[in-house]
């Protein structure tokens, strides 16, 4: 019995922790395009509502009040992540029932502020996560692969699970059971999870001045005397820019070109599911095998290029998007792997996960930021433009790679 209670905890948790941050991230960041889109919300604003992200660029400012306060509607010894993890848990589920009652064409700027909510709670619920299930183990990669096959799921489910469930319910059904989904999540944080993380809410200044030079002021310094930072701070902010921009219009892409909301679930989103993960082994191959600039080129120049593939499709041809989804959705897998490695390559080891935090927020910042432009390319210049314009857009990360390399060769 003791044996089959370890089991459940150290894997039931951490799937659920991964299960339900993948719910919430593909919920807003495709699926709420194409509700849009059915409700003849325009493109450029489609585009403008890739705002809705940008807390997810903030976990940076967000994580020391996650890790330094604990909620007391809870008992104390109730622990302080569980905590955090109940809350935000509870209040997505809600959000996302509200996001099913919101009549788009009439109150689009509250469909906005409750989208973006549900990011910023989304937020605060993953700087948790990531420290609860960072402790929760100690077999950190078997508890880490557990976590990420269940954000998988997750994106599957709100993805593809929710794009076949449009065949036959409403929009606000497809809502309320993907917020039903997070129940069984609360369940196993209440009677399974354990969290013996107890804190006091009582902080002085000078505990506040030490903390501030210490993730703040060092983090930044650290970062700052790296060689040649400027061309790594260049590389970070604009790679994987043309992925996300693609993501924010893919969806809708799809429609417009006559793909039925069965084929993108069934066909288009598992593939890339697969493919992204067969991706994400092939770029540990090339990060074991190649020096940093060649990783780095091969991932960008791949993710540019699969892009303009997308300037094949002229109709509804299955095996066509399929093939080249293939292609798409392996650069991407390349794509994120390197990306990790090389943002955790430049971090400080006295603090890697502030230094990680804060190269992420550079990163999300910038693609999500030039991904709200998306909507106004297409609305004004076509598909073609919006894929051309959406593979250029890594030009400043290869330039920056290449200028790497040559300040590399040259030492």
């Amino acid at each position: 019995m003791a044996f089959y209670g370890k089991i459940t905890k150290y894997s039931l948790v951490p799937f659920s922790l991964g299960f339900s941050s993948g719910l919430v991230y593909l919920l807003l960041a495709s699926t709420l395009s194409v509700y849009l889109y059915e409700h003849q919300i325009s493109l450029i604003l489609i585009g403008l509502f890739a705002i809705r992200l940008t807390p997810y660029s903030y976990k940076c400012l967000f994580s020391p009040i996650v890790e330094s306060i604990r909620l007391k509607i809870f008992p104390k010894n109730f622990g302080q992540r569980r905590s955090w993890l109940v809350a935000t848990q509870t209040l997505i589920a809600l959000l996302i029932v509200s996001l099913g009652l919101i009549d788009p064409e009439k109150q689009i700027y509250i469909l906005l502020i409750l989208a973006t909510s549900t990011a910023f709670i989304a937020t605060l619920h993953d700087i948790a996560a990531d420290g609860y299930r960072i402790e929760l183990s100690p077999t950190i990669l078997y508890t880490n692969s557990i976590h990420v096959l269940g954000f998988r799921t997750g994106l599957v489910i709100s993805g593809a699970g929710s794009m076949l469930l449009l065949a036959f319910l409403s929009w606000r059904e497809v809502f309320f059971i993907v917020a039903s989904l997070y129940v069984p999540c609360i369940f196993t944080l209440i009677f399974i999870a354990e969290d013996h993380r107890l804190i006091n809410n009582r902080y002085t200044i000078n505990m506040c001045i030490k903390w501030f030079k210490a993730e703040v002021i060092d983090v930044v310094y650290s970062l700052l005397r790296l060689p040649k930072f400027y061309l790594s701070l260049l590389i970070i902010a604009f790679f994987k820019v043309s992925d996300t921009y693609l993501d924010s219009m893919y969806w809708i892409f799809l429609l417009e070109k006559g793909f039925t909301k069965t084929e993108i679930g069934l066909v288009i989103q598992t593939v890339s599911t697969v493919f992204n993960i067969f991706g994400a082994f092939l770029g540990a191959f090339l990060i074991s095998r190649f020096r940093t600039v060649y990783y780095l080129l091969i991932a960008e120049v791949s993710a540019a290029v699969t892009n303009l593939l997308f300037l094949l499709i002229s109709d509804a041809n299955l095996w066509i998007l399929t093939c080249i989804n293939v292609v798409e959705a392996t650069a991407n897998g390349v794509a994120n792997v390197v990306c990790i490695s090389y943002m955790s390559s430049l971090c400080d080891k006295r603090f890697p996960a502030s230094c990680f935090a804060l190269l992420y927020s550079i990163s999300s910042i910038i693609r999500f930021n030039i991904a709200t432009t998306s909507g106004f390319i297409v609305s004004n210049y076509g598909w073609d433009m919006f894929f051309i314009i959406s593979s250029m857009l890594s030009i400043p990360s290869i330039i920056a790679i290449l200028a790497r390399y040559y300040n590399d060769k040259t030492k």
